[in-house]
């Protein structure tokens, strides 16, 4: 009798597994592909943006981190005059994302990234967000091979 009865067990708990087995099978095979995770876009992330000076103490790098559809990004140099010059702005649009939301063209799949050779003296940076200051003046001095800077912290704006 116990053998009989142990035999029973094995043959529900195989049909149980197999059923189991075929539910999430089935399950998984109605999940729409385009559920499955994408590459980093607009909302993978919340926007930042900074400067840092180079190791090389005459270059600084300008950088924005998940910029937001829609958005116009400037990175802005003072010249001489006390003026603000764009040495470079990016405005993602829906163009400038793949068919899975992720982001085309920016450095490391998520980065807007410029280089900016400083100039002797000090040079005062910033970068706008629709035409909005997010990352504060920030002064550089060129000091040869050893530039410093006044302020490395990282400033966050919302998306």
């Amino acid at each position: 009798m116990n053998q009989l009865l142990g035999g029973g067990m094995k043959k529900l708990f195989g049909i149980m597994t197999a059923a189991i087995i075929v539910a999430f099978g089935l399950l998984a095979a109605t999940i729409p592909a385009s559920s499955s995770p994408a590459g980093p876009g607009p909302n993978s992330g919340e926007f930042s943006a900074w400067t840092k000076v180079l190791a090389n103490g005459s270059e600084i790098k300008f950088y924005a981190k998940y910029p937001q559809l829609d958005q116009k990004i400037q990175f802005m140099v003072q010249d001489a005059n006390g003026v603000y010059q764009q040495i470079a702005w990016k405005r993602v649009s829906e163009s400038d994302l793949a068919s899975d939301g992720s982001y085309l063209g920016l450095q490391n799949q998520i980065y807007l990234i410029r280089t900016y050779q400083l100039k002797e003296g000090k040079n005062r940076v910033r970068i706008l967000v629709d035409g909005e200051v997010v990352w504060g003046t920030k002064t550089y001095s060129w000091q040869g091979d050893t530039g410093t800077e006044s302020n490395t912290a990282s400033l966050s704006y919302p998306a």
